[in-house]
């Protein structure tokens, strides 16, 4: 991660119970931080490392570009040059303001607004843009062994973000991409549930964010997360092809029920239930948050899909002459000498292995 620019704004907004008199809803700006200082670049990384973890975890959308919105034109107006960064996080502060105003149970904070350069596994030199509100806490210190309470911010849970690649942004916007279902995705953002009258569900009103993936898209990205997630450790590799069939069996289940819907916790469940107590604490990611952030970016929730999911579970293939067809479970076939389809691509052939008793019986009655 390279950071490039940030700045907080605090916006005060109190609840406001029944014959209570409102107060104005106010902000104060802040001015651009040096990035170079540890304590700016160490708050930068403790949000960003929450974001997408359990108890933060995000959804994949789009912005809706109806007139109402404008949050998305502040964004382009940004990534043209167009506007500063302080005037594009000034902006959107006054369009929040507009929405929280005539919120009784919306509350404020700190509102902590980031650009910087992200890299991942897959993808290289992402601009992106991040945007979170912290809370204050209380806390102790000790002064002269005595205790005093001082203020402090929580960074354990962001009670509302929204995180937009402006890399992925730029190239929805060229190629006008309109159904989603291709691109990679360039907008995620952690909502409370309830309605607008939540504390700060006005936070991603205000900024236009739709939960709308493809949910084609969404399948194969999680089940790309969980063969990956298995496959990027050699202590928990020999369960990927269960983990992937078991994960895809679900979806598939859940394909067929009227919502369609299944959640990133739900797989975390499945995942989690394979792997070694011993092993689970040397792991350096949990599956949530491994599958949450780049490049997958699974959302909290998502459409199940069984086409895809059938495309992980089974395999047919057969020659251009039609003489042979094989039908199997899409997890026995790997390229690796254990697999019990072997792949071998340099001498294009195919190895069937552990064939058991009663095959090998068959087979020998067969041919003789």
């Amino acid at each position: 991660m390279s950071l490039q620019q940030v700045i907080i704004h605090e916006l005060f907004k109190e609840k406001v119970k029944k014959g209570e008199v409102k107060k104005p809803t106010t902000y104060t700006l802040g001015s651009l931080l040096d990035v170079t200082k540890e304590p700016v670049e160490a708050l930068i990384n403790s949000i960003i490392k929450v974001y997408g973890s359990k108890g933060n975890i995000s959804a994949q959308g789009t912005f809706d570009h109806g007139e109402a919105q404008l949050f998305h034109t502040f964004v382009t107006r940004f990534m043209k040059g167009e506007i500063t960064f302080e005037k594009f996080s000034k902006l959107t502060m006054d369009k929040i303001v507009k929405e929280v105003k005539g919120l009784n149970f919306a509350t404020g904070g700190y509102f902590v607004f980031s650009s910087y350069k992200s890299t991942s596994p897959n993808t290289h030199d992402n601009d992106m843009l991040l945007i979170a509100i912290v809370k204050k806490k209380n806390g102790i210190e000790l002064k002269d062994l005595e205790p005093h309470t001082i203020q402090t911010v929580d960074l354990s849970k962001l009670h509302s973000a929204a995180r937009i690649n402006l890399t992925n942004y730029a190239e929805w916007k060229k190629d006008k991409n309109e159904d989603f279902s291709e691109i990679n995705s360039y907008l995620s953002f952690i909502k409370p549930p309830g309605s607008k009258t939540d504390k700060v569900g006005y936070f991603i009103d205000a900024l236009g964010c739709t939960n709308i993936t493809h949910d084609k898209k969404a399948t194969e990205d999680v089940l790309d997360a969980v063969s990956d997630y298995f496959d990027n450790n050699e202590k928990i590799s020999p369960f990927r092809s269960e983990a992937v069939e078991i994960v895809a069996s679900k979806i598939l289940e859940m394909s067929k029920t009227s919502e369609r819907e299944y959640s990133l916790d739900k797989v975390d469940d499945l995942v989690t239930t394979l792997i070694p107590e011993e092993v689970k604490d040397e792991l350096d990611i949990g599956f949530t948050e491994f599958a949450n952030n780049d490049p997958y970016n699974v959302s909290s929730r998502f459409k199940c899909n069984s086409t895809a999911a059938l495309k992980c579970l089974k395999i047919k293939i057969s020659d251009k002459g039609g003489d042979w067809t094989l039908n199997a479970k899409r997890h026995l076939i790997g390229t690796s000498e254990s697999s019990d389809i072997q792949f071998d691509e340099k001498n294009k052939r195919l190895i069937i292995t552990k064939l058991s008793e009663s095959l090998i019986k068959d087979l020998k009655s067969d041919l003789s």
